[in-house]
């Protein structure tokens, strides 16, 4: 009798606790207020729904209700955070944008097959994200153009990759994550830049990869370099800008860095929601310095004064400039900071009011094997264009041929005006006198009706039979109205025989002149 009131009691006493823990989270919950975004997953959460008014409303409701339940339910925060811990300490990543490596160690990406956000780092330490050797010389002489150009107004030019995590603390990695080739991206652009140009372009893996037997130079819980990491970059930059500007900047130097307190969890480690941390953070002790001045001009811009100093500097940057912004704010008289890629409209704008005298670009690693595109790249090769007095072919007096989705309309002003009335109109040219391993601009100024893309083909003297190749072309967009494109054409192997598809489908065009000139790119060495 007693052991069957016992048994009772104990079945009643489980029966209670469970009772009480599933009825926990909805009590706590309904005293808590509603959170818009959820600081541990990084996400926007489901919100009350309102009343059903009709029929399909309330047929939807319940599974509404659930999903807004499941985000509020009471210690929801706790639980995840819990689950994060276990998932974490069992080796496996609760987000797919982080790697688990050995130590601690936490890394940006994943192996995951077809993963290609923030650029694929996994991949570019693997060596399976590279360059082809035409988009190697298409960097080459954008870089050569561009500073080209800044000279010309007396302006310096050094171009900076700052390297992932991963190339400096490889063996942090997983075991499971190896090579599948000896070079990377950052290996052939560096070897191709310093091997046929004369750009300033600093390589700063090299003295990384010494410098950490000494000391810890990335944070294990985040994507960047620590102030021990940033010292060295920062000194081997400098070293690079006092050749170009003798006695008149001060010269490179390492700071002196001090421990300072426990830091705060990493970007990664708030990525996969663990908040264990416990590394040192670190700081640099300024010596002979000026305090800089803070301008900020927006979110991710800013300008730094150091009165004393000589020189003016704008710097396009990404994150990993963070920790170089105070070291660089106390070497130049003005420091800009535009966080965003070097571009046409931005670069133009500080040309007129920060009057720089030295352009530096920085670029992260996992930025590469990306080119560098948009509206600078697009004026520096009108700026060729412009600079050349090679014409080699002009509309005036040419003979076209064209397929039968074009007809040709009588165009008072004498510019070719066509009607496209079927899909992939083609117009082809007569022969033009390119040469292979030479370099040619093609200017297109042509109005449209309809917004599409433009290609052209250009032939391939190895190949056999029909000129044109999708492999051989290359795509511009097309806007409705005037268009002014400037097209580079390179190939070593390029033929006589181009075609253009001015637009893909049904439209009108008028094209006002087309020129193709040979440029040269001299500072080019290849």
């Amino acid at each position: 009798m007693k052991e069957n009131f016992l048994y009772k009691l104990d079945r009643f006493i489980i029966s209670l606790f469970f009772t009480i823990a599933i009825f926990i989270p909805l009590i706590i919950g309904s005293f808590e207020n509603d959170k818009v975004i959820s600081e541990v997953e990084k996400r926007a959460l489901s919100q009350l729904p309102g009343v059903p008014h009709t029929f399909e409303e309330v047929k939807v409701f319940p599974q509404v209700f659930e999903k807004y339940y499941a985000d509020h339910f009471g210690l929801r925060d706790l639980f995840i955070n819990y689950y994060n811990l276990v998932k974490y300490r069992l080796g496996d990543s609760p987000s797919e944008d982080v790697t688990i490596g050995k130590n601690g160690w936490l890394f940006l990406g994943s192996v995951k097959k077809g993963y290609m956000k923030y650029m694929d780092p996994i991949g570019d330490f693997r060596n399976v994200n590279l360059y082809s050797q035409q988009e190697l010389k298409r960097f080459a002489k954008y870089m050569v153009t561009l500073n080209a150009w800044l000279n010309e107004k007396g302006i310096k030019y050094v171009f900076v990759i700052a390297p992932n995590k991963h190339t400096i603390y490889f063996e942090q990695l997983p075991d499971y994550i190896s090579k599948v080739s000896n070079r990377s991206a950052s290996d052939q652009l560096i070897e191709y830049i310093k091997a046929y140009t004369d750009i300033r372009v600093v390589d700063l893996r090299g003295k990384l990869m010494k410098a950490k037997k000494m000391s810890q130079l990335y944070y294990k819980t985040d994507t960047h370099w620590n102030h021990f990491g940033a010292n060295i970059a920062q000194y081997e930059i400098m070293v690079e800008i006092e050749k170009l500007f003798p006695n008149q900047i001060q010269p490179a130097m390492q700071e002196l860095i001090t421990v300072n307190s426990i830091g705060k969890c990493g970007d990664l480690a708030n990525f996969i929601g663990i908040n264990i941390c416990k590394e040192h953070e670190v700081e640099p002790i300024f010596r002979k310095a000026c305090a800089p001045s803070l301008q900020p001009l927006g979110v991710k811009s800013s300008v730094m004064r150091c009165e004393g100093q000589n020189l003016n500097t704008v710097i396009f940057r990404d994150s990993f400039f963070t920790h170089l912004v105070p070291y660089f704010s106390r070497k130049f008289k003005q420091s800009t900071y535009l966080w965003e890629k070097l571009n046409y409209t931005s670069l133009m704008r500080s040309l007129a009011s920060d009057k720089p005298d030295i352009i530096i670009e920085e670029w992260v690693e996992r930025t590469l094997p990306h080119l560098p595109n948009g509206p600078m790249a697009d004026y520096l090769l009108k700026y060729k264009y412009n600079e050349s007095n090679s014409l080699i072919f002009s509309i005036d007096g040419a003979m076209f041929e064209f397929n039968e989705s074009l007809n040709l309309v009588d165009d008072k002003d004498g510019n070719l005006r066509f009607r496209a009335t079927a899909l992939d109109p083609m117009i082809f040219f007569p022969s033009v006198p390119l040469k292979s391993n030479n370099d040619y601009v093609f200017h297109i100024n042509m109005t449209s009706s309809v917004q599409s893309t433009l290609q052209v083909f250009y032939s391939d003297i190895s190949r056999i039979g029909y000129p044109f190749s999708e492999i051989d072309s290359l795509k511009f967009p097309v806007k409705e109205g005037d268009n002014d494109i400037y097209i580079p054409l390179a190939h070593q192997n390029i033929g006589k025989q181009l075609r253009l598809d001015p637009i893909l489908g049904l439209g009108e065009i008028t094209i006002k002149s087309f020129d193709i000139k040979r440029v040269e790119y001299h500072n080019f060495k290849e």
